[in-house]
């Protein structure tokens, strides 16, 4: 008996030096040789990364637009960019292929609205949209894209079956849903949820993620890290290492506990701790694998791709581009 114990334990030593010999080969260490500059954009495509901040190895600056962020990634004074996931393409053509996409962290934050006043939703699904107007803001971006690839795909076409009101701001949209009984619009997070929560006649007509999903067998990526290729080169152990923490800080982010929404309020990312809460599980946060991110993103970029070129700079993107 005691030599069969003895063995026990000497087989469980083995595995236990095998299983933290793995963990090491796979990049799966938390600790960076230096520092990491790292900028995201203030809202969901920063927020499940909020625990990065605390890392003193990190230095992690929140900027308000994409082509603020595009500039310190491309001039060398960001190391890696939480950016919208077209610019992954946009950017690897702009750079000669000067850029890498490490991972998708966003899915689909979209959301299409009805403010159904004293009624019901008069659509659920993209082929009952026919004749409908929609208020959007994002024109020459990812929601327009988007919306014309699903639209597509039911047998409608943007701006003749159906009219879509582009405005400024998601703010402009959100307002005038909530002000027009039988408006749809559409909207990301957190706007979505703040319309929810202020208007009870405001209801989700289509998860725009779940149509992607349909449309495509794929989830609906919106927001990317996107890495300097000399970055990911020259400190690969790092790149690992810092995927490894966004994984982390993601799962902690989606338990929504109050330490996590107090950081999100503490940067500014929300302003509203019971809003926080609800929007959370609506982020669809991730951190794909190298294998799905580039699947995903294939998907994404062949779709926008066939609705205008100029949507992933011009062409599709290499191989090279995914990390």
């Amino acid at each position: 008996m005691k030599k069969m114990y003895k063995k026990l334990s000497v087989l469980l030593l083995i595995l236990s030096m095998l299983a933290v010999s793995m963990l090491t080969a796979c990049g799966n260490s938390t600790e960076l040789s230096d520092k990491v500059k790292l900028g995201t954009l203030n809202g969901p495509t920063g927020m499940g990364l909020i625990d990065l901040q605390d890392n003193e190895n990190i230095r992690m600056d929140t900027y308000q637009a994409p082509d603020e962020l595009v500039q310190k990634l491309i001039s060398g004074d960001v190391d890696v960019a939480c950016l919208p996931s077209n610019m992954g393409a946009v950017l690897n053509a702009k750079t000669d292929g000067d850029v890498v996409v490490l991972t998708t962290v966003v899915n689909g934050v979209l959301w299409l609205l009805e403010n159904e006043g004293d009624g019901e939703l008069s659509a659920q699904s993209m082929e009952e949209l026919k004749g409908k107007t929609i208020f959007a803001s994002g024109k020459g971006g990812t929601p327009e894209y988007v919306l014309q690839a699903l639209l597509e795909n039911a047998g409608l076409k943007m701006g003749e079956d159906v009219k879509v009101e582009w405005l400024d701001a998601h703010a402009d949209v959100a307002q005038k849903l909530m002000a027009t009984e039988g408006a749809f619009a559409l909207l990301p997070e957190p706007f979505a949820s703040t319309v929810l929560s202020k208007n009870e006649k405001v209801e989700v007509a289509v998860d725009i993620n779940d149509a992607w999903n349909q449309m495509t067998g794929q989830e609906l990526p919106m927001g990317i890290l996107i890495a300097k290729k000399e970055f990911a080169e020259s400190r690969a152990d790092d790149a690992d290492t810092l995927l490894t923490l966004v994984e982390a800080s993601v799962e902690d982010v989606k338990g929504a506990s109050e330490e996590v929404i107090g950081k999100i309020i503490d940067v500014g990312f929300m302003d509203n701790a019971v809003l926080c809460e609800d929007t959370i599980p609506r982020l669809s946060l991730t951190c794909l694998s190298s294998e799905e991110n580039r699947e995903t993103l294939t998907a994404f970029y062949e779709i926008l791709y066939k609705c205008n070129p100029a949507a992933v700079g011009g062409k599709m993107p290499e191989e090279s581009l995914f990390y």
